[in-house]
């Protein structure tokens, strides 16, 4: 396991770029939306030299509670391949697919598949299973859609990161107890599966020497 002071270059600048942009707060003592703006202002920083792509489309489908926005990214010599729905992360609270677009333009273009992501309703303001109920509502739309946009609907993998990692994983779990057929692959990035909080990631990091404190998780 590595050690706090063994993080990666690269990973310590990112970070120093987004404490400029956004310095860091109590956001658990902030106005939820306050809160969300600052961590939205800060992952946004990330976004710089954006890759382009030979489509990229927003749009909304019909979600559970109402209208959802998502996002197609689609490089060239996409149609017939397969496609990843990736679930931003951002603690269930924060985050879309504005703040992660250059992540999913670059995921798209490495892999050559179609990248499709949605923004689904956060907390506190919509409490579990809000978030779960609009990740299956997007999941379901792409099977079904998955003709008319050119994608091979075998190769469908799910992706997430944090806590987008945990709704991927939710979906599958629930597309498995419905008897339906599972993701074709899943890419779970860093994200919460432990059934308690009390970690030892927590215990090492938990003091916010990179951000994310133990508090915030509570």
């Amino acid at each position: 396991m590595h050690q706090p002071d063994d993080t990666d270059p690269e990973i310590l600048r990112a970070r120093a770029l987004m404490a400029q942009a956004a310095p860091p707060q109590d956001i658990t003592k902030l106005p939820a939306a306050e809160g969300r703006r600052l961590i939205n202002l800060a992952a946004e920083t990330l976004n710089d030299g954006k890759p382009e792509l030979q489509r990229v489309e927003t749009f909304e489908i019909a979600g559970p509670a109402g209208p959802l926005r998502v996002r197609l990214y689609r490089p060239e010599n996409a149609a017939g391949k397969g496609a990843i729905y990736f679930i931003h992360g951002g603690g269930w609270f924060a985050c879309n697919v504005d703040t992660h677009d250059r992540m999913l333009r670059f995921l798209s273009a490495s892999s050559g598949q179609t990248v499709f992501s949605l923004d689904y309703r956060l907390s506190p303001e919509n409490i579990f299973p809000a978030a779960l109920h609009d990740c299956l509502a997007g999941w379901q739309w792409l099977q079904e859609n998955a003709a008319d946009l050119r994608i091979n609907p075998r190769r469908i993998a799910i992706a997430g990161d944090s806590a987008g990692a945990n709704l991927a994983m939710a979906v599958c779990i629930c597309e498995r107890d419905a008897g339906r057929p599972l993701p074709a692959a899943s890419a779970l990035l860093y994200g919460c599966f432990a059934p308690g909080i009390e970690t030892a990631s927590r215990t090492r990091f938990g003091t916010g020497q990179h951000g994310l404190t133990g508090a915030r998780m509570d």
